[in-house]
C-alpha cells in the first residue's frame, strides 16, 4: 500500500488552500474552497484564514458546497449559542 505522503501533493498536505482552489463562500470568520483531485472534490473550511476546522470529500462540486453549507450553518449556529452565553459547553459545576 502507498504512503499517503506519496498518493498527494505537498500542497495538498500543507493545509493552506491553493491557487487551484475554488472558492466557496465566506460566512463571518469562515471561508470555505474546494480543489479538484481528479476522483472527487475535497473541500475545506478555515477559520480566519488559516486553520483548517473542518474537510471532506464529495462526488461533485454541487454535492461540496452543500455539505459545506451544511458545516457552516452548525458553525454559525454554535457561535451564536457563544454569543448569546448559552455555549454548547456540556461540562457540569
Amino acid at each position: 500500500m502507498e504512503e499517503l505522503s506519496y498518493v498527494l501533493s505537498e500542497t495538498e498536505l500543507d493545509g493552506r488552500p491553493s491557487s487551484e482552489h475554488l472558492l466557496i463562500k465566506i460566512l463571518g470568520r469562515y471561508t470555505a474552497y474546494a480543489i479538484d483531485l481528479g476522483y472527487l472534490w475535497r473541500w475545506e473550511i478555515y477559520m480566519e484564514e488559516d486553520q483548517l476546522v473542518q474537510d471532506g470529500g464529495s462526488i461533485s462540486l454541487t454535492s461540496a458546497t452543500e455539505a459545506v453549507n451544511h458545516v457552516l450553518a452548525f458553525f454559525s449556529a454554535r457561535d451564536q449559542n457563544t454569543i448569546c452565553g448559552t455555549g454548547d459547553n456540556l461540562a457540569t459545576e
